[in-house]
């Protein structure tokens, strides 16, 4: 159970570092789907997703084409925050099924000490015990697609 101390959160496996996300911000993972549509950059397409299209975005350069993915890809569909009621959900590719921490503060260091330059939708790379993670903006994720 959560408490202020205490975040849910989901790490999430990446090709390079993984994500780690509120565990609300996600409304689920599903089975790789190739998307439709003009890929362009870090933008892949659309799904189809309980009866949306859902536009789908690669965070990752590290990440294979798309034909030559792993049997371990799947697409994490997250919650948008603005209320933007034409995107109400963004899809990003992912590799593999994520894991549930239970994050405090205490957990939480800045995987360096000097700025970093973060790819767009990242926040920051933070450490979380010896593991290396990168907190995604969830804002960042919708004007991706917008």
């Amino acid at each position: 159970m959560a408490t202020p101390d205490n975040i849910p959160s989901l790490m999430i496996p990446m090709w390079g570092e993984p994500l780690l996300v509120p565990n609300t911000a996600v409304a689920e993972v599903i089975g790789f789907v190739d998307p439709e549509g003009d890929a362009d950059g870090a933008y892949l397409g659309t799904i189809y997703w309980r009866g949306l299209h859902v536009p789908v975005v690669n965070l990752e350069a590290e990440m294979p084409a798309v034909d030559a993915l792993s049997r371990s890809a799947r697409i994490a569909i997250f919650n948008t925050v603005s209320g933007n009621k034409k995107f109400p959900f963004v899809a990003v590719l992912v590799n593999g099924i994520p894991r549930l921490s239970h994050i405090t503060e205490a957990d939480l260091h800045y995987a360096s000490d000097e700025p970093e330059e973060l790819l767009p939708g990242f926040q920051a790379r933070v450490m979380l015990g010896q593991e290396v993670a990168r907190i995604v903006e969830l804002k960042a994720l919708e004007k991706m697609v917008a």
